[in-house]
C-alpha cells in the first residue's frame, strides 16, 4: 500500500466525523429555523384573529389622549384586550398604536390593568418603536418579523397587524402582541429536540469516530 493511501486511510475517520458533525449541524440549524418560523406563523395568525375581534369603529373614536379614559370605546376596547390576554397564556402584552403627523408612535390603549407597573395610558409615546412596527406602518401589512426586540418592559418576538377603516380604508392603529423571548427561545428548543434527534444522533456518532482513535493511541 502506497504511502499516500495509508495517509487516506488514516484520516479517513476523522473526514468522516467531520463531515457527520457538519451534516448534522445543519440540520438542527435548519429544524430550529423552521420550528421558529411555524411559531411566528401561529402568533401571528393569533394577532389577526385579534384585529379582527375588534370593533375598528371603537378605534376611531379614539383620540390618543387622556380624554379617552373616560370614554366607552377607550374602556370597550381596554375590557376586549384584557378578556383577550388573559385566556392567551404565552402572550405577555396586547395593545393598539397610532401615529402621530410627526411620525412619533403612541398607545391608544393597552391590555394591562391601570395599576400595573407596565400600563400605558393613551397617548403614551413608544420612543422604542421596533422594526416591525415602522414597517407595519410603512408598507400596511401585518408582519412577525426580526427580533427579539428589547423595549422598557423587556425583550419580546412580536407580531404587528394594520388596522383598517372599513370605509374609507385609512389606517387607524396597529395591534400588537408580544411573547417573551426567553420563552420563545426555550420553545424553540424543546420543539427541536424530536424531529433533530437523528441528527443529534449522528453528532454524537461523529464525535465518537473522530475521538476513539486516539483513545487508543493514548491507551
Amino acid at each position: 500500500m502506497t504511502p499516500i493511501s495509508n495517509t487516506i486511510r488514516r484520516w479517513l475517520p476523522a473526514i468522516s466525523a467531520l463531515a457527520l458533525l457538519a451534516v448534522g449541524g445543519l440540520f438542527i440549524e435548519w429544524t430550529a429555523h423552521r420550528v421558529d418560523r411555524q411559531m411566528r406563523e401561529e402568533i401571528f395568525l393569533q394577532a389577526q384573529m385579534t384585529a379582527q375581534a375588534v370593533d375598528t369603529k371603537n378605534v376611531a373614536a379614539l383620540s390618543g389622549t387622556e380624554a379617552d379614559l373616560t370614554s366607552p370605546d377607550y374602556l370597550r376596547l381596554k375590557e376586549q384586550l384584557s378578556m383577550i390576554r388573559n385566556v392567551s397564556p404565552t402572550c405577555r402584552f396586547i395593545y393598539l398604536m397610532g401615529r402621530r403627523p410627526d411620525g412619533k408612535i403612541f398607545f391608544y390603549v393597552d391590555s394591562e390593568p391601570s395599576d400595573s407597573a407596565d400600563y400605558s395610558p393613551p397617548g403614551q409615546t413608544f420612543d422604542e418603536a421596533t422594526e416591525n412596527v415602522l414597517q407595519a406602518y410603512a408598507t400596511g401589512l401585518g408582519n412577525v418579523d426580526g427580533g427579539p426586540y428589547k423595549d422598557r418592559w423587556g425583550v419580546w418576538i412580536s407580531a404587528m397587524v394594520p388596522m383598517f377603516d372599513p370605509h374609507n380604508g385609512k389606517l387607524l392603529a396597529v395591534l400588537g402582541m408580544d411573547f417573551k423571548a426567553a420563552t420563545w427561545k426555550w420553545n424553540v428548543v424543546t420543539k427541536t429536540v424530536l424531529p433533530a434527534s437523528p441528527a443529534a444522533l449522528a453528532l454524537l456518532l461523529g464525535f465518537y469516530i473522530l475521538v476513539f482513535p486516539f483513545r487508543i493511541a493514548w491507551g
